[in-house]
């Protein structure tokens, strides 16, 4: 595919994401049928369809009302041995029209949800397969439908082919700095296997729909297909780690698309007596954008860093905060609306196999509950992070 070098110049930018969109992000759906209402406080504990080791999202309208969820690793497909694992739900937690079999497989940020600038009843769900066909899709919802429970009415749309490339494990969308528009990124890694790559993809979504691809080659160039990105809660900054151990910092211009002014937090690592350390699995900013959570993953034990990132040594700011040990094992953190960041976790018995979808009989600390950073603007023991303090009400996490 022949690179985009276009910009896009729009009437109307802002500099802030706006506050009406804050209460969308309100109702979690992940795990084995955790649903979890930040409205409240305490949040309320409820029941989800969901069941899901790692790819899940959900979506609430402007005052937190839950509207639809999705994930990948649909259980009774993935039992039947089918690559199409994606499935989206209504709010009353059931299959919605037409919402299986969408294109996914079981890993950890292949799915994403964007409002359609055009019509407020319409959704376009991302979605991408990492390990079977590497490429990127969308589907629309129709919340219209079935008296607002909606319907899947298109699915499975390819919108690159990617050739000789893959979809990276980091699927995100953040909000145009217009307003309405919105950006959908991810990166790819070559699929010779010895090749690096830079190459980030860009899908601007506006109100005539999901536009071209625009891409950019800036950054590390790296082999892994383990990569993930995350946004600041601005939108102005980025952050992408990796699994060989990279941390690398970037600005983002949400009117042109463009990354910019990189930094690099932490270089990659094969010295197989680090290795572990530095598997990076998940990163957050706290709150105000001050400070960066990175946490690691391997079954032996996870590790959660922090870094001061208005320092201009940001390297030398890390801080280990704490770890988890096995058989417990962090997964994906995630700031609330609540101003709290939680860090799920799976059990994962030494020597056992994955454990999707765990047995009715394994229930325990390690899986029925979040681990909590209570402040995480404050820097060092100040930020008050409790392992399995946040109890999930008899559901379980995964990833």
């Amino acid at each position: 595919m022949k690179k985009i070098f276009f910009v896009y110049l729009f009437t109307l930018c802002t500099g802030f994401i706006s506050v009406s969109q804050i209460r969308r992000d309100a109702v979690w759906c992940f795990g084995d049928s955790v649903l979890i209402d930040f409205n409240q406080n305490p949040p309320h504990l409820d029941y989800c369809a969901t069941r899901c080791r790692g790819s899940a999202c959900s979506i609430a309208d402007s005052s937190g009302n839950l509207l639809f969820y999705a994930h990948t690793g649909y259980i009774p497909l993935w039992n039947a041995g089918y690559y199409q694992l994606g499935v989206v739900w209504n709010k009353n937690h059931q299959v919605m029209e037409n919402g299986d079999s969408l294109i996914g497989d079981g890993w950890y940020k292949e799915t994403v949800i964007v409002s359609d600038p055009n019509n407020w009843q319409r959704y376009f769900l991302f979605h991408t397969d990492v390990l079977t066909y590497g490429k990127i899709y969308y589907s629309i919802i129709d919340l219209s439908y079935n008296g607002g429970l909606g319907k899947v009415i298109q699915k499975n749309i390819l919108v690159d082919s990617l050739p000789d490339r893959s979809v990276t494990d980091g699927l995100i969308a953040i909000k145009h700095g217009n307003g309405r528009d919105w950006w959908v990124i991810f990166r790819t890694s070559n699929n010779d296997g010895i090749t690096p790559n830079n190459t980030f993809y860009k899908i601007l979504i506006t109100s005539t729909g999901v536009d071209q691809v625009i891409t950019q080659d800036i950054g590390y160039p790296t082999l892994t297909g383990f990569l993930r990105l995350y946004f600041n809660h601005k939108g102005n900054q980025m952050v992408l780690i990796d699994a060989i151990g990279l941390i690398e910092l970037y600005n983002f211009d949400r009117c042109t698309g463009l990354l910019s002014v990189r930094r690099i937090i932490h270089g990659e690592s094969l010295n197989q007596q680090t290795f572990i350390r530095n598997y990076n699995w998940s990163a957050e900013f706290s709150p105000n954008d001050s400070v960066l959570y990175v946490s690691t993953n391997d079954p032996s034990f996870c590790i959660l860093y922090q870094y001061n990132l208005n320092s201009a040594n940001i390297s030398s700011t890390k801080i280990l905060i704490d770890s988890l040990q096995s058989p417990g094992n962090g997964g994906e953190l995630k700031m609330a609306i609540d101003g709290k960041i939680y860090w799920s976790g799976i059990y994962y018995a030494s020597g056992g196999p994955f454990p999707f979808p765990y047995p009715d009989s394994i229930y325990n600390q390690y899986n029925m509950y979040l681990s909590v950073i209570n402040n995480p603007n404050v820097l060092g023991s100040g930020c008050d992070f409790q392992p399995y303090s946040f109890y999930l009400g008899g559901h379980r996490s995964y990833l």
